[in-house]
């Protein structure tokens, strides 16, 4: 039987736009972002967000920019294949949305009515099929090597606040050698404040 081992890395972005707090009618807050990443037998990661923002003003919707091109702390460049399932609010009823691709985003653009001094959950869901890489035993710290899932939870250019974030990671129960790290801040922080 193979040793399957997981290094698993969480990217915790807690950003603050001097111009998003400056005293505005219209203002955009992220009370809550709370991510759910389920690793799969087959390798496949899935991703269940529950994003809680603050609309103060009116508002049309939100982007959701996923970074799918990047350089894990190792040195490895990333560039992930991602597939939205859903967009839903807090009710269970489907979302309007568009996808397309912004620099090293993937853009999800989110249709959010009668957004006017009120708090919205929205609820993405999405995989990817190739997010989990193999290190060979050369690289590795384990002799047979091991599997990575480096994870950026929040994205990292968010231009309003984010009032709280918390991640999960779900493994198979048949994993060993588990070892994680966690990062908070700003790209390329190597603070663990989680």
């Amino acid at each position: 039987m193979r040793r399957f081992g997981v290094t698993l890395a969480a990217v915790i972005t807690l950003g603050i736009s001097s111009s998003a707090l400056s005293a505005q009618a219209k203002q955009l807050q992220i009370e809550r972002f709370d991510a759910q990443i389920s690793v799969a037998e087959s390798g496949r990661v899935y991703v269940s967000e529950s994003i809680l923002f603050r609309f103060t003003g009116s508002w049309n919707g939100v982007y959701r920019d996923i970074p799918v091109v990047y350089t894990t702390p190792s040195g490895f460049s990333l560039h992930l294949e991602l597939n939205v399932h859903s967009v839903m609010a807090e009710d269970g009823t489907a979302r309007q949305y568009e996808e397309s691709r912004e620099r090293h985003y993937k853009r999800i653009k989110i249709w959010v009515p009668g957004a006017v001094n009120v708090s919205r959950t929205i609820n993405i869901q999405y995989s990817s099929p190739n997010a989990l890489r193999f290190i060979d035993a050369e690289e590795s710290e384990f002799d047979a090597g091991h599997d990575e899932l480096y994870w950026n939870v929040t994205g990292d250019e968010w231009e309003i606040p984010i009032g709280a974030a918390s991640a999960r990671i779900i493994v198979p129960p048949e994993v060993t050698g588990l070892r994680a790290r966690v990062y908070t801040g700003g790209l390329g922080s190597t603070a663990s404040n989680a």
